[in-house]
């Protein structure tokens, strides 16, 4: 199943729809993996970003492409930080807009 990095998925969506796939409860993934039920739940519902290790957990047991949800976790992360950070990572400017009109 391909990772959908449509801009409307989010990586909890994606977490979701692939657990749901290999049909596991959240209880049966979560103990697959080493976390809670909660713990999933909580990822599935984008209330918080797993650490690093259940990362690389949920790629291995869901058998996801690790650099295809990378990307998508990079556009997720990108947006996230432009909503916190509204102007940052905007259009560059050109070296003579930053010099001043010569």
């Amino acid at each position: 199943m391909p990772v959908d990095l449509d801009a409307r998925v989010t990586l909890g969506g994606i977490v979701r729809r692939h657990r749901e796939h290999l049909g596991l409860s959240q209880e049966k993934f979560g103990a697959a993996i080493g976390v809670t039920q909660n713990a999933v739940s909580w990822w599935e519902r984008d209330l918080r970003d797993p650490e690093m290790g259940n990362w690389v957990a949920m790629v291995a047991r869901l058998g996801l492409d690790p650099w295809m949800l990378g990307t998508a976790f990079a556009r997720i992360l990108a947006e996230r930080a432009a909503a916190l950070n509204p102007g940052v990572g905007g259009s560059r400017r050109s070296d003579r807009e930053l010099r001043g009109s010569q």
